[in-house]
């Protein structure tokens, strides 16, 4: 599991996505860069970053299941209210 901090627009950015923008700053720009290197920059980049929106996902779903839960759970509770009344 990765290590998640607070960005300075209030949204969560993760350690490893940190890094990843480090790493973009630091690649040469240069001539000396083939297209081909390029490219599998490019596709490694992309990867991560379908990797890291299928986390996102996973998480978000899990997170619907916790919030279906609590709401479910909530209604019973207020039924049983009002029955008991």
């Amino acid at each position: 599991m990765s290590q998640t901090t607070m960005s300075t627009n209030g949204h969560a950015k993760r350690a490893d996505e940190a890094a990843a923008a480090l790493e973009r700053r630091q690649t040469p720009a240069s001539d000396a860069v083939s297209p081909e290197q390029l490219i599998a920059r490019h596709v490694d980049s992309a990867r991560r970053q379908l990797a890291d929106a299928r986390e996102n996902l996973k998480a978000a779903r899990r997170r619907v299941v916790q919030l279906e839960d609590a709401l479910c759970n909530w209604e019973r509770f207020a039924t049983e209210l009002r029955r008991d009344r």
